[in-house]
């Protein structure tokens, strides 16, 4: 949803539908819990963590928060690159 120049635009077609996804996801289907709206650093990576959500998309640094949030369970939890694309 960045341009070339690291500017906000969300104008595509591709954009909108993607806004669309994510609106359904949060406010119909309710995949993530209501507190997430709210969460700060570390929110998800204790819900996670804590077994409370089944994903999270989020930063490349969530990994070693999580190592030391949960040390004894963190080498359970697996990652995945984001999708890249149009």
């Amino acid at each position: 949803m960045l341009d070339e120049n690291v500017n906000l635009v969300l104008n595509s077609p591709e954009n909108q539908k993607a806004l669309e996804y994510i609106n359904a996801l949060v406010n119909e289907y309710k995949v993530v819990p209501q507190s997430a709206v709210n969460w700060e650093h570390g929110g998800p990576a204790n819900a996670v963590g804590l077994g409370k959500v089944v994903m999270a998309a989020t930063w490349g640094g969530f990994g070693t928060l999580l190592e030391e949030m949960f040390p004894n369970d963190y080498q359970n939890i697996g990652f995945a690159k984001q999708p890249e694309g149009p």
